[in-house]
């Protein structure tokens, strides 16, 4: 008999979707691993683009993986958006919200499980719930006790995200009372997974993101700028300046321009993403002086991202710089798989320093904008010390493979006992 898992995300990449590309990645290496192993997958995720359809309608998407079959269920439903409601109601709702479903987005979690109650989906041996946000959870909790079957948690941010101070005790009471029956709770950042424990009351693994496969280079390619060449940075994604401080790289823009004599363009800084996150690049950069030397690329699709990371000179990561977020935003897993140089501009509150030490890496934080600025400079020599890059760590970091064999390698301890036979795996790889 073979065995069934089921995975409930928000997002799910080759689907259309409007958030959450980084999670997306964790939730189809995940699914590409148990579909290799031979395991049948169903993953349901929110149908971003059916707002006009009724909760729980879905579209069905299938992707075939040698024997195996992944279907997925784009299931419609609320988008987690407040109501335009005056303001005591609106804080009345949430706080409903938080206490009953986690946050609003557990409202299309109750579309899901509607949609399970149709016998769309066939029983599952092990469910597998992905957050943020935390409509997933409220639906691989119910599927959990519907079928009495095993379910996991994958937590891709620290169990208080996106609440206020005012909600975080209905939150954390919400969460410690939904992930009780949890077989195993997961985190991406040891920094969070301790927060989590604490908060959760229970044990947390740590599994980092994995670099993806498909974009592995061996070794970071050297390009010397010559004279007056055009650095080019590039920036992919959202930027939250009350979390991020761009204004380091900013001013080390500002300073290498006015020193080169070349021209306004001495260093170009593009930027892939929404309009709004280039507003707040755009805000930025007017207030330092350098507005002229950022360059908006639009919303990229992943083949389009992909060749514009291996174009450039070095891509930006700015780091969270608040201390009640020591985490590694996922997107430097992305960018590692491209070979290209990584300058890591900005404070950290610490989550860099566990990741140098778990992959052997020189600390090449650049925090303060003369550490930025020495860096540009070496980038324009071909230099590419003072930067992040794949073949400088002497512990090569998780690979896809090894996520989608870790997570297979715990499905098989969890249903062993039922009456199947689990494709056997081999041992996984460690994750310190």
């Amino acid at each position: 008999m073979t065995p069934r898992v089921l995975l409930v995300a928000w997002d799910y990449p080759h689907v259309e979707h409007a958030t959450g590309a980084p999670v997306a990645r964790r939730v189809h290496q995940v699914a590409q691993g148990f579909a290799i192993h031979g395991w049948a997958v169903d993953v349901i995720i929110r149908d971003h683009y059916a707002s006009g359809s009724a909760p729980g309608v879905a579209r069905r998407l299938a992707e075939r993986h040698a024997d195996s079959i992944l279907t997925i269920h784009a299931v419609a439903g609320p988008d987690g958006k407040p109501t335009e409601r005056p303001r005591a109601l609106r804080l009345l709702s949430t706080a409903w919200h938080a206490i009953t479903v986690g946050d609003r987005t557990g409202r299309w979690g109750r579309a899901a499980t509607g949609y399970l109650r149709t016998g769309a989906v066939p029983r599952p041996d092990l469910v597998i719930g992905f957050y943020t946000p935390r409509g997933p959870l409220v639906t691989a909790e119910w599927a959990h006790r519907h079928w009495d079957v095993p379910w996991m948690a994958d937590l891709q941010d620290e169990w208080s995200q996106g609440s206020g101070p005012a909600l975080r005790p209905l939150v954390r009471h919400w969460m410690r009372r939904s992930l009780r029956s949890a077989r195993r709770v997961v985190q991406v950042s040891p920094e969070w997974a301790e927060m989590d424990r604490a908060a959760l009351r229970r044990d947390v693994h740590v599994l980092r993101h994995a670099v993806p496969l498909a974009d592995f280079r061996a070794d970071p390619r050297a390009r010397p700028a010559g004279v007056g060449k055009v650095l080019t940075l590039l920036y992919a994604g959202s930027l939250n300046v009350r979390e991020q401080d761009p204004r380091p790289l900013l001013e080390a823009m500002r300073v290498v321009r006015a020193a080169s004599g070349v021209g306004p363009s001495t260093v170009r800084l593009e930027i892939a993403s929404s309009e709004s996150a280039f507003a707040g690049w755009r805000k930025e950069a007017e207030r330092v002086g350098v507005a002229d030397q950022l360059h908006w690329l639009g919303w990229l699709d992943e083949r389009r991202l992909t060749s514009a990371m291996h174009d450039a000179d070095a891509l930006v990561f700015v780091p969270l710089s608040t201390p009640e977020r020591p985490g590694v935003p996922s997107k430097l897993f992305a960018y590692l798989g491209t070979g290209t140089p990584i300058l890591l501009a900005g404070p950290d509150s610490g989550g860099l320093t566990s990741l140098f030490a778990e992959w052997q890496a020189r600390k090449v934080l650049c925090a303060e904008a003369g550490q930025i600025r020495e860096a540009l400079e070496r980038l324009f020599r071909g230099d590419s010390s003072m930067c992040l890059t794949l073949s400088a760590c002497g512990t090569r970091p998780l690979d896809a493979r090894e996520l989608g064999q870790r997570y297979v390698s715990w499905a098989a301890e969890l249903v062993r006992p039922r009456s199947f036979d689990i494709v056997p795996v081999g041992t996984p790889a460690t994750v310190r």
